[in-house]
């Protein structure tokens, strides 16, 4: 009964971590953790679960301070620039997961893509240019690539020489085999 037992924890441990994944993908950081929790007391030495809790534990903290701000530009800059702190981090791990990557990085740019999207054109906290050209680095993140060059491209109807739009455009295309 012993050996059916232990059998069923790291499948309990992986249900769990599947669940805290997809959690992630949906931006929600609070019950990802408690499904990260779970899956440790199942499986305390699963290293993709220890690699996991080691990632939420970067992000909680800035998770909620980027849900605290009140203005969504700031707050969709602000994850934006966490998750290029984040890249950082997970150069120090030795043990990386792919499937924790990214559900946490489709958490980032959902949550950021959100913020952004919360910006109305009233609000003049942005142009447009930038805000599309925002918008099309959340999609671009999240592998939506499609969109992401839709919104590029209408970044360049308002600054058609701009560098910065003109190389995420290029990445883009170049994710969708298209050489224009």
């Amino acid at each position: 009964m012993a050996e059916s037992e232990n059998c069923s924890e790291p499948s309990g441990a992986s249900e769990m971590l599947k669940r805290a994944y997809d959690f992630l993908k949906h931006g929600d950081f609070q019950a990802a953790q408690e499904s990260l929790d779970a899956a440790l007391r199942l499986d305390f030495d699963d290293p993709e679960v220890m690699f996991a809790q080691k990632c939420s534990g970067f992000w909680l903290d800035r998770h909620s301070r980027a849900q605290a701000m009140q203005n969504p530009y700031e707050r969709g800059e602000y994850l934006l620039s966490q998750w290029k702190s984040f890249t950082q981090f997970l150069k120090r791990q030795e043990d990386e997961s792919d499937d924790a990557v990214y559900a946490f990085k489709q958490g980032v740019f959902s949550n950021a893509l959100k913020a952004f999207s919360a910006i109305t054109s009233e609000a003049g906290e942005a142009s447009e240019a930038d805000l599309s050209l925002r918008l099309g680095r959340c999609h671009k993140g999240r592998g939506e690539f499609e969109t992401a060059i839709g919104h590029f491209e209408s970044a360049m109807g308002h600054r058609k020489d701009d560098a910065e739009i003109i190389a995420e455009l290029a990445d883009a295309l170049a994710m969708v085999n298209e050489t224009r």
